[in-house]
């Protein structure tokens, strides 16, 4: 499970669109948040947003905390 993991991890979807499918991983509705989770892993970190900041209107770098 670790490389299909890390596959997920490093693998852009504007790439490669099915890239879920690939990995052969089944997705599953979070009961927690709104965000899936797969099967199989047995471990799946669920985050969310408290807060946001703009600190900068500069739109040619990562200005969100």
């Amino acid at each position: 499970m670790m490389a299909e993991a890390d596959y997920l991890g490093i693998v852009s979807e504007n790439r490669v669109p099915d890239k879920v499918a690939r990995t052969g991983l089944h997705v599953a509705k979070s009961e927690f948040v709104d965000a899936p989770v797969f099967s199989e892993l047995p471990l799946a970190l669920e985050c969310k947003v408290s807060k946001v900041t703009k600190v900068s209107e500069d739109y040619h770098t990562d200005t969100w905390i």
